[in-house]
């Protein structure tokens, strides 16, 4: 099978076990490095000129008490998701300020009311839910998902999940959307590229995933969910926003949804996958990760790496609108571990197991 030829364009270094995410805006991508004490965040593709291209914002709690923790495009400031509220921190450590909501640990959920209560839960040993948020390109709003009832409550409001739109200097809830009847256990944001709309995936029972649409035109919010059937987690949406890509929980389905509608382009389920070279039996088929995007408009990078790990070479594949049900696979210079990230400038990231405090930056290879 021919395949696709990887060049690296640069590498990156990151903190030492730190857990990684893309933040994307036009014309920026900012890398976000999180370990226990610190997120870091540098800029790796930028079009804007005069911001600050590196920060260090000191976290509030553990890495493993955190959801999908961002910062703003402009590096001004960070936001934490934790299991008792969502908390805006500046470079220099102060804190902006702190919206306080339902404790998300699995075990005897308790409200914390205000900041001065501790919460009853055992901070240092439950399993913790977790939240997300995403800053608008013009660093004035945070899109987030928090469990409910939140400390602005009247007595009695049911618990469940909201998603509000806040007020990034003084946590002001200018939308809210309340799902009293999901219990998400993880939830995620996917900012669509013309910078108004936004989605929110959550995570519960693989039936009840949910995916969310937003937008905020710069007066009002609007909000709805897809017309997808429950249970396909949302994985990114194409750079032109004229589709999206998904995945089953069970993750042996990928496909391509038209976003003005929610209708579907193509399915490509694990059986056009080709058997790892190193298999025993040529029918050992593998599934896609939990994860995949869109490297540019026509192309999705996707990877088997999860069950490619029991033979020591990962795979990453990509699909091709022109011939959307072949995966062609990545040929890189060298081997490369786990799931990438698709920047949805051509590029994407990945990491390399010989370079374990390093990312690559790659891109395509042309003849």
């Amino acid at each position: 099978m021919a395949s696709v030829e990887a060049r690296s364009i640069t590498t990156i270094e990151m903190p030492h076990h730190a857990k990684s995410r893309v933040l994307r805006w036009a014309g920026r991508r900012i890398l976000a490095f999180r370990t226990d004490a610190v997120l870091r965040a540098r800029v790796i593709v930028d079009s804007v000129s005069g911001d600050a291209t590196e920060a260090d914002f000191p976290a509030p709690w553990s890495r493993d008490k955190s959801g999908q923790d961002a910062v703003s495009p402009d590096l001004t400031y960070a936001v934490f998701v934790g299991p008792h509220s969502v908390r805006v921190v500046e470079s220099n450590g102060k804190t902006r300020w702190e919206f306080f909501h339902q404790c998300r640990t699995v075990f005897g959920r308790a409200f914390i009311p205000s900041g001065d209560m501790e919460c009853s839960c055992m901070r240092t040993s439950d399993s913790v839910e977790t939240g997300s948020c995403h800053v608008t390109p013009d660093s004035r709003l945070i899109w987030a998902h928090v469990a409910t009832p939140t400390a602005l409550d009247t007595p009695g409001t049911p618990q469940g999940e909201a998603w509000l739109l806040l007020d990034a200097s003084d946590g002001r809830i200018v939308h809210r959307i309340d799902l009293h009847d999901l219990y998400a256990t993880n939830s995620r944001h996917i900012p669509h590229p013309d910078g108004q709309g936004i989605a929110l995936c959550l995570g519960s029972d693989p039936d009840d995933i949910t995916i969310i649409w937003g937008s905020w035109d710069g007066r009002e919010a609007n909000t709805r969910r897809a017309e997808t059937e429950p249970g396909i987690i949302l994985c990114d949406i194409s750079p032109a926003g004229n589709e999206y890509v998904t995945l089953t929980p069970s993750t042996d389905v990928l496909t391509r949804y038209r976003s003005a509608d929610d209708s579907p382009i193509i399915e490509i389920d694990y059986e056009a996958l080709t058997t790892h070279p190193d298999a025993d039996d040529p029918n050992d088929l593998p599934v896609w990760d939990q994860m995949c995007g869109y490297i540019d408009g026509d192309t999705i990078i996707a990877s088997t790496s999860d069950l490619d790990d029991q033979w020591g070479r990962h795979r990453h594949w990509t699909l091709h609108s022109a011939e959307p049900s072949v995966p062609v696979e990545i040929a890189y210079p060298v081997p490369v571990t786990g799931v990438p990230t698709a920047l949805g400038d051509g590029t994407w990231i990945a990491r390399s197991d010989a370079e374990p405090n390093r990312v690559h930056l790659w891109a395509r290879r042309m003849p």
